[in-house]
């Protein structure tokens, strides 16, 4: 690797809320040369709010953010990942060190890895800074365990194929839901009329203005948004 050149750090920022950045965390986004967005305008961006909301004195000009194409369909997507590589690997050749945040945990289902693994198959340093996923941050305010002894977690992008899915034993925990959140709630209240004794919670927009949290079965049509975590055990 060229030692003249700088380092990528994908940063957790957590869920929402922005005491659950670690202190790890926190450090490498305020000594970074450049705090890249994944999305514009930077206002909109979910871990920009979450930056500054913490207590962290972020300048403005350390904040770099582009446009890209919305994630139609897998080309589209390949091509957007490229872009964001490119823009940090411009940046990575300048000598900066670029702190790319990442919603939740960035190893779960996060953007930053796409471009991890692009920068890392052209020879740049990376390193991956751990957080609070959206998962872990939804059983805790749920006061519920997500797995004990040996019990199996299975973890879902989405809620496609749903019926099937549900009839993996033990816990299951849906991310971001594509279908529509009443005809899942159905679906899994149909599932435990034949399955007694299962329990599903949720929480939508966990930490902000509009969290909806779902305590039981009977709650889950309540929930709304992309931004929705479903458990059910």
């Amino acid at each position: 690797m060229n030692k003249n050149k700088g380092i990528c750090y994908g940063v957790s920022v957590g869920p929402s809320d922005p005491e659950l950045m670690t202190l790890k965390a926190a450090k490498i986004i305020s000594e970074a040369d450049v705090i890249f967005l994944p999305s514009a305008p930077k206002e909109n961006c979910k871990v920009y709010k979450i930056i500054k909301g913490s207590e962290l004195n972020i300048e403005e000009e350390k904040f770099v953010c582009i446009e890209t194409a919305s994630m139609a369909d897998p080309k589209v997507q390949s091509d957007r990942y490229d872009k964001l590589a490119g823009e940090v690997a411009k940046l990575l050749d300048e000598g900066k060190s670029v702190a790319f945040p990442a919603l939740g945990e960035v190893c779960l289902y996060s953007t930053y890895f796409y471009v991890h693994e692009r920068l890392v198959s052209e020879g740049y340093e990376c390193k991956l800074i751990s957080g609070i996923s959206s998962v872990q941050e939804a059983a805790d305010r749920l006061l519920m365990s997500l797995a004990q002894g040996d019990e199996e977690l299975h973890i879902f992008p989405d809620t496609e194929n749903i019926d099937e899915k549900l009839k993996i034993p033990y816990t299951k925990v849906f991310m971001k839901p594509k279908s529509d959140i009443k005809d899942i709630a159905y679906k899994i209240k149909e599932f435990t009329i034949t399955h007694p004794g299962t329990k599903a919670y949720g929480i939508s927009n966990i930490g902000a203005e509009n969290e909806i949290i779902a305590h039981s079965i009977e709650e889950l049509s309540n929930l709304q948004g992309y931004m929705t975590v479903i458990i059910v055990k």
